[in-house]
């Protein structure tokens, strides 16, 4: 029986909750059309002659020998049901057995309408595709529901991974490796919907194999440009590409000054300036969110960021120290300066990384370091800096939080809790992936790369990155451990449940007293 229904193509939201668009996915406005399309297990049959026949495949054979006055009583016409069979031979009555291999189905309907025309003298003959063959395609990695899908020689590859759930949010769209009689081949699929590539979308065969990884590279693009939103990059590609993927800037960008905004692994913020011609040789990274801005924006303003209370302090009542990042706005005049825009937001907050504040020219792309804690606390005049328009102030925001990576079950940012051990957010990470992690490569990451062996009772302070390195099987190539995804999806749940109460008993729960030899 052929499946009916619809599937949406991609399933991710909007990320800002509005109807822009912007998602992770294809260039946001083509993203907006599929998630929405339909794909429909009833293809129309009526095209086709680039179909590949499959074993399986049900044709409707009909005979005529005409038409009488009264069809009902009259009517001379007998109707046949044929499979294609595995050895693609065709069953034809009176003429017998008929090979199909590599033929197309119009050829198909000429042979076999002139033969029996011949054979019998015949008015009419129908020779049409009536149900397409039905096979299993596996598809796995970034996908909601992996494992075998229902499909058919009509359904390309898109339609594997919509039957499938869509993408995950991590999925890659732009590398999906299909796996076909021994040989592994990439597609973008971003090709199939921007450029009309059909070769990028291929039509599925029995025995493929589908694969959806990790992207790898993810940046935003905002402002004036055809396509705003979150866009997948591959290595190699610019902000020259980026730009081509949103669509290109819109009449009035500010195309010699696109601002580059990167965070690094301790939370600071870089800005960075690039022209568009210059674009094909500026690097993009994982993260990077690119502004282009409007040459007629108000450029006589200034602007400060970071860790700021966000307004005026009496000091007659209590404040709550903000714990994210605030931006503000000041019209520019004549004289201002640090200090005086330092009070007007309330000053850098307990949180504030005071050593790595600076200060960017507008114009001239200078960046120069600020005395933060001498200007304020000291209202030492040295150190104030007189403003200029445009100019922007950041005062980084000192992380609250401990990264957690590597073997995880839920990988991320975990709010930091004084006290709390590795374990403790090993368990609100979702505890250690029970196939692929090593309970033995447990490490502190720094920011340049070195690693610190860690135990599960050692303290962790705010910022910390803990990784939690794999299985020697699972070390080289992601492809080994999909193997365990068809043989063993049920006792992978229960082994990770066990793991986990395993894990809380071993380490987190004492033993009763008097217990031992």
């Amino acid at each position: 029986m052929l499946l009916l229904g619809a599937f949406a193509v991609f399933n991710c939201p909007a990320q800002d909750g509005g109807s822009g668009g912007e998602g992770f996915g294809l260039q946001a406005s083509i993203f907006q059309i599929t998630r929405s399309v339909q794909t429909n297990i009833n293809r129309n049959f009526a095209d086709v002659s680039n179909y590949n026949l499959t074993p399986g495949d049900v044709f409707d054979l009909v005979l005529s020998a005409g038409i009488g006055l009264d069809a009902s009583a009259g009517g001379r016409t007998a109707t046949y049901s044929i499979q294609l069979q595995e050895d693609y031979t065709l069953n034809i009555p009176v003429l017998g057995r008929i090979d199909a291999t590599g033929k197309t189905i119009p050829e198909l309907q000429r042979q076999i309408s002139e033969g029996l025309i011949r054979a019998l003298a015949l008015q009419h003959v129908s020779f049409t595709l009536s149900g397409p063959a039905q096979f299993n395609v596996f598809v796995y990695g970034n996908v909601e529901r992996p494992g075998f899908v229902v499909l058919t020689p009509m359904h390309r590859l898109i339609d594997a991974i919509s039957v499938s759930g869509g993408f995950k949010s991590n999925g890659s769209y732009r590398s999906i490796r299909l796996e076909r009689e021994g040989r592994s081949t990439i597609y973008d699929i971003s090709r199939f919907y921007s450029h009309a590539e059909l070769k990028s979308n291929p039509y599925l065969k029995p025995g493929d194999t589908i694969f959806v990884p990790d992207a790898q590279i993810t940046v935003s693009i905002s402002g004036l440009v055809q396509f705003p939103g979150v866009y997948e990059l591959v290595e190699g590609e610019t902000l020259q590409t980026l730009l081509n993927l949103a669509g290109g800037t819109l009449p009035g960008a500010h195309t010699e000054r696109i601002q580059i905004h990167r965070i690094d692994t301790r939370g600071a913020v870089t800005h960075l300036t690039a022209s568009a011609q210059t674009g094909p040789d500026v690097a993009i990274f994982p993260g990077d969110r690119v502004v282009v801005r409007s040459i007629s924006e108000n450029v006589r303003r200034i602007t400060i960021e970071g860790a700021i209370y966000g307004s005026r302090l009496s000091g007659e009542t209590p404040v709550q120290v903000p714990d994210r990042s605030l931006r503000i706005d000041f019209p520019y005049y004549p004289g201002i300066t640090l200090l005086d825009v330092l009070e007007e937001v309330g000053g850098p907050t307990p949180r504030a990384v005071a050593e790595e504040s600076y200060l960017k020219r507008n114009d001239t792309g200078e960046v120069r370091n600020l005395e933060l804690e001498r200007v304020w606390h000291l209202r030492d005049e040295a150190g104030n800096e007189k403003l200029q328009p445009g100019d922007y102030i950041l005062i980084p925001l000192r992380r609250n939080e401990v990264f957690v990576s590597g073997a995880v079950n839920l990988p991320g940012a975990v709010a930091y809790t004084p006290g709390y051990s590795v374990a403790d957010y090993l368990l609100l990470s979702g505890g250690i992936d029970p196939i692929r992690g090593n309970l033995g490569k447990i490490y502190f990451l720094a920011e340049s790369g070195s690693r610190q062996s860690a135990e599960l009772t050692s303290p962790v302070e705010p910022g910390a990155h803990i990784y939690v390195g794999k299985k020697w099987l699972f070390a080289a190539d992601d492809v080994a451990q999909n193997v365990f995804i068809t043989t063993a999806w049920v006792t992978t749940i229960v082994t990770a449940v066990t793991t986990v109460l395993d894990f809380i008993m071993t380490y987190l729960v004492p033993e009763p007293a008097g217990s031992g030899s």
